[in-house]
């Protein structure tokens, strides 16, 4: 049967953008040198530019359909691609969180669990921890 695969990111780019665009004043808002992150470096460095946070999202989009059709081959081909263009883009953490569930629809249980691990210790309340802690079967980390 096919791996669970992540909800698709919206056809629609609206939502994607405005959640990439930092609200007027807010930290993340004001200019400051480039690169520069206010929470130590923990978190991906956000994507402004739309039009790489659509590319983003048709990539992953293209990586969920792969992996809910069963093939998990083409889906971590493109989630690999997806790593090269945009190794610090917006939606990082849903390609990390596909991986994880592409790597054990391939039936790799420990690749899967040191991935899983490593998504869970750098996003421990991800709105996909639920679903990455499930992958391959388990429902906990030690």
């Amino acid at each position: 049967a096919p791996a669970p695969a992540l909800a698709a990111p919206s056809e629609s780019a609206a939502p994607i953008r405005a959640a990439a665009t930092p609200p007027r004043g807010s930290a993340a808002a004001r200019p400051g040198p480039a690169g520069a992150r206010s929470d130590g470096g923990r978190s991906t460095p956000r994507t402004q530019n739309p039009a790489a946070l659509d590319g983003e999202a048709a990539m992953l989009r293209e990586a969920n359909r792969a992996l809910t059709a069963g093939d998990a081959d083409a889906a971590l081909a493109q989630l690999r691609r997806h790593a090269q263009r945009y190794p610090d883009g917006v939606l990082a953490q849903d390609r990390e969180a596909l991986r994880v569930l592409a790597t054990c629809a391939k039936g790799r249980a420990d690749e899967a669990a040191r991935l899983r691990d490593g998504f869970l210790k750098r996003w421990p309340t991800s709105v996909h921890a639920a679903r990455v802690r499930a992958a391959c079967g388990e429902t906990s980390t030690p």
